[in-house]
C-alpha cells in the first residue's frame, strides 16, 4: 500500500501584510518649508465666501495611508482654490510633489501631452498604484476577514471607528483589472468585526443566544460596549520615560545619602533587599546563603583529602627521615662506592696482584650499588674482608 502524499503544513505566525494597518500611525509634525498653506474658499467662486487655511505638505514618498491622506488635502486645496482645468490641476501638482512622486508623474504625463482633467484622473490612477504595493487591495480585503484581531489596549469605540475608516479607504485601492475597488458591505463588516472580538466576548454572545448575523453594526458595537464595562481595564505598559525614571530612583535608594525623613524613620539598609526593616547582619536570606557556601567549601575540601588518601608520592620525590628506626642502619650509596674507591686503590698501591685477582676486582668495581638491605650488609662485609686481607 503506498503511503498518502503529506500537505505541507504552512509556516507558524505567517500573516498577510496588509497595505493599511489597524493601528493608526502617529501625526508627523511638519516644520516651515515641509508645506504650503493655501488660502481656500468654503464656496469655490464666491470671494465673499469664507475663507480657511490648510497644511498641504509636499510628498515624495511615503505609506499607502500617507499617500491617502494627502491625497485627501490636495483634493480640499484644489477645490477650495477653484482649481478644475486641466493645465491648472498638472501645474499644481507640479508645484507639490518631490522626489519619486514626481519623476513618476512627469514620465506619465510625458506619455500623452495632452493635459486635460480626464487626463489628469488616469495620471493619478497611475500614481497610486505606484505607491501601492502589489495585489493590496485583495492582500487587504483577506487580511480584515482573517487575521484582523481587536487589541486589548484598543476600546471597542476606536476599533470600531478605525476599521470603519480602513473600509472607506477600500474605495481608493488600485486594482488588479479594470473592476473598480470597493468596500465590504454592512452585513461584511459586521461579520468582520464579530471574527475579530475576543473569545470570551463571543462565547457569552453564543450563551446569550445572540445572533450577530441578525443585528446591525450599531447593535453590535452597543453589545461589545456592555462586555467591555464588565472587564478590568487592562494595565497600561510603562513607558520608556518612567522605565528609566524608576530606574534612576532604585539607583537613588541604593546609595546611602538618605534624606532626613528616612533617617528620622526606622527603615534599614540590607545588600539584597535594601532599604527594609533589617539589616545584612540580620538578613536570613543572607546568613543562608553563608552558611551553604561554607558547607559547600568543607565538603569540597573532604573530597579532595579522601581522594589523596591512598596516593603514594613517588620515592624520589619522598624526603630521607634520618631520624626514624626505619632509616637507622641506612648509608648513602655515595659514601659506599667512595669507600670502595680507597679501598681497591690501596690494594693496587701495596701489592700486585695476579691476572685473576685483577680481572676479579675490576668486575667487582663495575657492580651497581642497590638500595636494598641484603645488598648493602653483603657489601659492607666485602669491604671489610679485603681490608682485612690488605692489612
Amino acid at each position: 500500500m503506498k503511503n498518502a502524499p503529506v500537505i505541507p503544513k504552512k509556516k507558524k505566525g505567517w500573516v498577510i501584510k496588509p497595505a493599511i494597518k489597524l493601528l493608526r500611525p502617529e501625526a508627523k509634525v511638519l516644520k516651515k518649508g515641509e508645506y504650503i498653506s493655501p488660502n481656500c474658499l468654503t464656496e469655490p467662486g464666491n470671494p465673499d465666501s469664507p475663507s480657511y487655511t490648510i497644511q498641504l505638505p509636499y510628498y515624495g514618498d511615503g505609506s499607502p495611508e500617507e499617500y491617502l491622506t494627502w491625497r485627501d488635502l490636495l483634493k480640499k486645496a484644489l477645490t477650495g482654490q477653484n482649481i478644475t482645468d486641466g493645465p491648472g490641476m498638472f501645474k499644481y501638482m507640479e508645484n507639490v510633489m518631490t522626489g519619486d512622486a514626481l519623476a513618476f508623474f512627469k514620465r506619465k504625463t510625458l506619455e500623452a501631452p495632452a493635459r486635460t482633467a480626464v487626463r489628469y484622473n488616469i495620471v493619478m490612477t497611475e500614481l497610486t498604484a505606484h505607491v501601492f504595493p502589489v495585489h493590496a487591495y485583495r492582500e487587504q480585503k483577506r487580511y480584515m476577514r482573517r487575521f484582523l484581531r481587536k487589541p486589548q489596549e484598543m476600546t471597542t469605540c476606536e476599533y470600531f471607528t478605525r476599521v470603519q475608516e480602513i473600509n472607506n479607504h477600500l474605495t481608493l485601492f488600485p486594482t488588479e483589472s479594470e473592476e473598480v475597488a470597493t468596500a465590504m458591505s454592512q452585513d461584511e463588516l459586521v461579520e468582520t468585526l464579530y471574527h475579530a472580538l475576543p473569545n470570551s466576548w463571543m462565547t457569552n454572545m453564543v450563551l446569550q443566544g445572540i445572533n450577530y448575523a441578525q443585528h446591525s453594526l450599531t447593535d453590535l458595537l452597543q453589545t461589545c460596549e456592555r462586555f467591555e464595562s464588565l472587564e478590568e481595564p487592562a494595565s497600561e505598559k510603562p513607558s520608556k520615560d518612567s522605565k528609566s525614571s524608576s530606574s534612576s530612583k532604585k539607583r537613588k535608594q541604593i546609595t546611602f545619602e538618605t534624606s532626613d525623613e528616612e533617617s528620622s524613620s526606622s527603615r534599614k539598609y540590607c545588600l539584597i533587599h535594601g532599604l527594609c526593616t533589617h539589616t545584612t547582619n540580620e538578613c536570613t536570606d543572607m546568613q543562608n546563603f553563608a552558611n551553604s557556601k561554607k558547607k559547600k567549601k568543607k565538603e569540597a575540601k573532604a573530597a579532595a583529602a579522601e581522594k589523596t588518601k591512598f596516593r603514594r608520592t613517588p620515592r624520589r620525590n619522598r624526603p630521607r627521615r634520618t631520624g626514624s628506626s626505619q632509616y637507622k642502619d641506612y648509608v648513602p650509596r655515595e659514601e659506599v662506592n667512595s669507600l670502595v674507591e680507597k679501598s681497591i686503590k690501596k690494594l693496587l698501591k701495596k701489592q700486585r696482584k695476579s691476572p685473576e685477582e685483577v680481572h676479579a676486582i675490576s668486575k667487582f668495581a663495575d657492580m651497581s650499588i642497590s638500595s636494598s638491605e641484603s645488598e648493602k650488609d653483603e657489601l659492607k662485609s666485602l669491604s671489610s674482608h679485603e681490608l682485612s686481607e690488605s692489612e
